[in-house]
Formats: structure tokens, C-alpha cells, sequence
């Protein structure tokens, strides 16, 4: 292979090697096989040497037209001695034509070595600057991979502190009123479906950002649309897509919806889903879960619902009414309070699965509050300053106090549990 050799001023130096013949003429060989063109492809407009030459028609076909040097210049002898008029003129053209064709095939050699050298120093030229060029685009990356880093967190800084600036702006006096069954954690996020005493809260719903701390920009006190809005709607989650909404109340018409709609958590839309039978419900819902792919909703009985074929039921339950309250641990069991603390089973843990209703303690000076949680085998009574809070312990089955300082007022008012990172 020729290299390349610059001189003190940048300029190529080119070192050709170039092989000799008998008469010690100059003449280039084939690069790949070391041996002396001998052929010229018409078609193609290439030199070759003899294995060059059969790979060439092997591989392009017999059309190509590949003539020996000697085969040329003994035609155009030949076509000199048909038309000559004496055999010293004929021969002395033929001599002088094979002269002048090898003069010429040694010049094609010898322009053709020349072009394959130039273009493998041009090539040679090119990687290597190439190489420059990655090497320095490697070394631009590194020097700027911290400034890059630096400016993403000048920019999230601007963008929290402009969502900051913004979220103090907002009217966050929504009244809590009437959410004691309207309020549901979704991953990160609380949603609060209408309640409050006014039809202004009752037509909007929120939601609670707890990783930020702070109700989320663009969503607090967006409008309900395309569905019944109220107070006092029940609502759960279907752990995929849908936050559902059961029944509720309008309090300027004083009247109970009869409904099962829900709300699409990716694209923020309420869909109408379904209606109640009007001889069959005419009440607030208490509380309403998922199990096992079905919803579970309670008033004065225990409403089934199948969400994919939108079949209704209800489960035949006795002793079980004037249900205050209730929570579920996710597992099957349904913990309820009845509104009458002497009632035998005033509080009592049904399992769905099999039916069975287990009779549970219950102290004859607690009041009732209104929203009930369950987590991670205690069950939390919010009741507030004057209802009082509450914990049950369901492996010890026993009641206790909790947040005995309690300043506010939680009649009505919904409550979730979140995890806080």
C-alpha cells in the first residue's frame, strides 16, 4: 500500500512503486494480483490482467467485450495489410501501429496506476480526518455534558417555581362538605368529586397533587361535564382506567341521581354508563369498591355491578341496615357501622366471598363519624372535634383514640389514605 507523506509545507509527496518489464520500461501492475494488465474491457472501460479478466466476465457475462493487447494491435495490422498497396509499406505501417499501441496501452497503465494511488491517498485523507472529526465531537460532548446537566436543572428549578407561583394564585376554597363518599386515591393524586352546599362546588371536581404537595394546576375545580354532578357522590376506583360515580344528590332539585357513570383518568372525560332502575334506588350510596373486577355498592342493600356486560345485582344479606359507614381491606372482608350503636350487629365484618357476617366489638360511647378507612389491618373513624377519631385494631379487636387535638369540624367530609414519598 502507498502512504502518504506530507512535507514541511502540508503538501503530498507521491511514492509511487512501479514494477519493470525486460526492456526495464515502467509499466504498472495489477494491485491485486501483482501481474501486468493485459486486457481492456470496452464496456466497462477497465484494465485487467489475466485472472482479473476471467473474474470480470465471470461475474458481469460475455457480453463485456474484454480484448488482449496483443489481439488489438494485431487487428489493426491486419486491417493495414488488407487495404495496403505494397508489403514494405504494409509492414512498416503495422510496426509503427504496434508501436503506437503499446505506447498507448503503456500510458493507460500507466494513468490508470496513477488515479488507483490518488484516490487511496484521497481515502486515506479522508478517514483520517473523519477520525479527527469523531474524536472531537467525543471531546465536545464531555466538556459540554456538564453545562447540558446544569441547564436541565436551571430549567426545572424556573418550571417548579413558575407551577409554584401559579398554584398560589388559585381559589382553593372548596368546601369539604358533603364529600364523606366523593373523595379517592389514585396513585399520587386524590380526586374530589363535587359536594359542598353550593351548586358552584357541586358542578366541579379537584385534584390533589401529594408528591408535590399542592392541588394540581389546570385540574382544581375543573367542570364535571357530560354527567349529573352533585353532592355526596360515591366514588372508587377501578384500579385501570376509571374513577366510578354512583348515585349523589342535587341539592337545588333535592334529588337523588340514579346512575352509575365514571370518569376516564387518561384523557380527563366523565362518561355516562349506566342507570338505575327508577323503582329500584332513590339514595345516597355509603361507599362503593372494587373486587375481584366487580363493583360493590352500598345503600340500604348491596348492590353488584359488572362493569364489561353492565349487569346489576344485589346480595342477599339480612340483619345488615341503616348502614352508617363501611371500608373493605382489599381481600374480600366488608367492614360496616350501623347508625344504631345498640343494634346486635351495629358493627360487623361480612366476607363477601362466602356470606359470613362476623359480629365485631363496638364501645357504647363512640359516635359515629362519617368516612371510615382501612389500612394495613387498622381501621381509622374520621369524626373530627366533635364526632371524635377513631382506630380499630382488627387483629386485637380493640378500639382506641387517636388525633385527640383535633381542631376541625369533619361531619360529611371525605377522607383518603396516601403514601407519601
Amino acid at each position: 500500500m502507498d502512504t502518504i507523506v506530507l512535507d514541511n509545507n502540508n503538501n503530498i509527496n507521491n511514492n509511487i512503486n512501479y514494477s519493470s518489464d525486460g526492456i526495464n520500461n515502467k509499466i504498472p501492475k495489477c494491485l491485486t494480483h501483482n501481474k501486468q494488465f493485459k486486457f481492456i474491457c470496452y464496456k466497462c472501460n477497465e484494465l485487467l490482467c489475466s485472472k482479473c479478466n476471467n473474474l470480470h466476465i465471470q461475474l458481469k457475462g460475455t457480453g463485456h467485450n474484454c480484448q488482449h493487447i496483443d489481439d488489438i494491435s494485431s487487428n489493426l495490422s491486419s486491417h493495414f495489410k488488407e487495404g495496403g498497396s505494397g508489403d514494405g509499406v504494409v509492414a512498416t505501417t503495422s510496426d509503427n501501429i504496434k508501436k503506437r499501441v503499446d505506447s498507448l496501452w503503456q500510458n493507460i497503465n500507466h494513468s490508470s496506476n496513477s488515479l488507483s494511488n490518488l484516490e487511496e491517498k484521497e481515502n486515506e485523507i479522508a478517514k483520517y480526518y473523519e477520525e479527527l472529526h469523531e474524536y472531537l465531537r467525543i471531546k465536545e460532548c464531555y466538556l459540554k455534558k456538564p453545562i447540558v446537566a446544569e441547564k436541565e436543572s436551571v430549567f426545572k428549578h424556573i418550571k417548579d417555581s413558575l407551577v409554584e407561583l401559579q398554584s398560589e394564585s388559585i381559589d382553593y376554597s372548596h368546601s369539604s362538605e358533603y364529600t364523606f363518599n366523593s373523595v379517592v386515591s389514585v396513585g399520587e393524586n386524590v380526586y374530589v368529586f363535587g359536594g359542598g352546599k353550593d351548586t358552584v362546588n357541586q358542578s366541579k371536581y379537584f385534584r390533589y397533587s401529594t408528591k408535590k404537595r399542592s392541588m394540581v394546576v389546570g385540574d382544581f375545580k375543573s367542570d364535571i361535564n357530560g354527567v349529573a354532578c352533585g353532592r355526596s357522590i360515591s366514588v372508587c376506583y377501578d384500579g385501570k382506567n376509571h374513577v366510578y360515580l354512583i348515585n349523589g344528590h342535587e341539592f337545588s332539585t333535592d334529588k337523588y341521581h340514579q346512575r352509575i357513570d365514571r370518569f376516564n383518568l387518561a384523557n380527563m372525560s366523565f362518561e355516562k354508563f349506566f342507570d338505575f332502575p327508577e323503582s329500584e334506588e332513590n339514595h345516597n350510596h355509603i361507599f362503593s369498591f372494587f373486587y375481584k373486577d366487580i363493583l360493590y355498592t352500598i345503600s340500604d342493600q348491596i348492590y353488584t355491578f359488572q362493569a364489561e356486560s353492565r349487569l346489576l345485582s344485589h346480595l342477599s344479606i339480612r340483619d345488615i341496615k341503616d348502614i352508617c359507614t363501611a371500608c373493605t381491606d382489599g381481600v374480600g372482608n366488608l367492614f360496616i357501622l350501623m347508625k344504631n350503636p345498640y343494634n346486635v350487629r351495629g358493627f360487623c365484618r361480612l366476607n363477601i366471598d362466602t356470606n359470613r357476617i362476623e359480629k365485631l366489638q363496638l364501645p357504647n360511647d363512640i359516635r359515629f363519624g362519617d368516612s371510615m378507612l382501612y389500612h394495613e389491618g387498622v381501621i381509622y373513624l374520621i369524626g373530627g372535634k366533635d364526632r371524635k377519631n377513631y382506630t380499630y385494631s382488627v387483629e386485637k379487636k380493640e378500639w382506641s383514640r387517636f388525633f385527640k387535638n383535633d381542631t376541625s369540624k369533619r361531619r360529611l367530609c371525605g377522607s383518603a389514605i396516601v403514601n407519601i414519598n
